[in-house]
């Protein structure tokens, strides 16, 4: 089962990634190989995701808004739909509270 663990706060190196070379399917990894997603939130729809693959410390880094996803929600929905354990935050990317 892959861990999925949220952090509210990012450090701001993260904010600003590149993502065009990482754009995959997050479900795709979720579902195979993958030990760990950590998401970070910093401003609005500005999301660094790092995956952890098996066997290998390095992380792979990608943006949520970049994969079709507008908001955090449907993310999380469409990755507990397929059976993956997902720890939330409180708080929404606009600071709103979530409740999933």
């Amino acid at each position: 089962m892959c861990m999925i663990s949220y952090y509210p706060e990012i450090d701001g190196n993260f904010l600003y990634v590149r993502t065009a070379v990482f754009r995959f399917r997050l479900k795709k990894y979720a579902l195979s190989g993958v030990d760990e997603i950590k998401i970070y939130f910093g401003h609005y729809k500005a999301v660094c995701i790092r995956l952890k693959l098996k066997g290998r410390k390095r992380f792979r880094r990608h943006a949520l808004y970049n994969m079709g996803y507008r908001s955090i929600r449907p993310f999380v929905e469409e990755l507990r739909s397929k059976g993956v354990r997902v720890e939330c935050g409180p708080y929404r990317l606009d600071g709103k509270m979530i409740y999933m």
